[in-house]
């Protein structure tokens, strides 16, 4: 059993070494940390408690800017459903990355750039991550015209609609490329791993 000693210079050595990395820093931050430093629960509470952090795997991701959002998403899709803890606590109980990562944000400059901003940076430090992002407008749309017919495939938008509501889905290959569609009622697209998202469970939370 580890003594209250060695537990304490532990947490000293780790919270010293998270404010160093934090010093000058107003943006996120990543720090690596072996894993035999994260391997006690108390060492992991005291940074909860301490820090506002994001755990994957060894690493710690800390916003030191308050505007910034955290990185988890709106809905997450885990293929291997974690833990409660994993869940409800996931920086003491290092929770996995979702499998699908889907965000939702209104269709101005400011909220958009933000949240393909934050896609982009977490493709280029995450793996094994399918990428959605639901653009939508301010207002109320008109409700589905025509109810009672089978959803199809969407189409494939050249470039980015202007319009909302609007969706796009990013792959986690090599080339992070980007899929845009427009949102209309009665279509759906299929996700890279096998999942649809039918637009009009979207489109009908919409035009209420």
């Amino acid at each position: 059993m580890r003594s209250k000693t060695s537990f304490r210079l532990d947490k000293d050595k780790i919270r010293a070494k998270i404010e160093q990395e934090l010093k000058g820093k107003d943006s996120l931050v990543n720090i690596n940390f072996p894993a035999e430093d994260l391997r006690d629960i108390g060492v992991r509470q005291a940074i909860h408690d301490a820090f506002k952090a994001e755990r994957i795997g060894d690493s710690l991701f800390i916003k030191c800017d308050v505007n910034n959002r955290d990185l988890r998403s709106d809905v997450g899709v885990w293929f291997q459903q974690p833990s409660h803890d994993e869940r409800f606590r996931p920086i003491i109980h290092p929770c996995p990355p979702p499998n699908v990562w889907i965000k939702v944000c209104f269709n101005n400059a400011k909220d958009r750039n933000y949240m393909l901003n934050k896609i982009n940076w977490l493709q280029q430090n995450t793996t094994g991550i399918e990428f959605v992002a639901i653009i939508i407008p301010s207002g109320i749309i008109p409700s589905n015209p025509n109810p009672q017919i089978s959803t199809t495939h969407a189409t494939i938008e050249q470039t980015r609609p202007t319009r909302a509501p609007y969706i796009c889905h990013s792959h986690w290959d090599a080339n992070n490329y980007e899929n845009w569609y427009k949102m209309d009622w009665n279509q759906h697209i299929t996700l890279r791993c096998g999942l649809m998202i039918d637009f009009n469970i979207v489109l009908t939370e919409l035009s209420y």
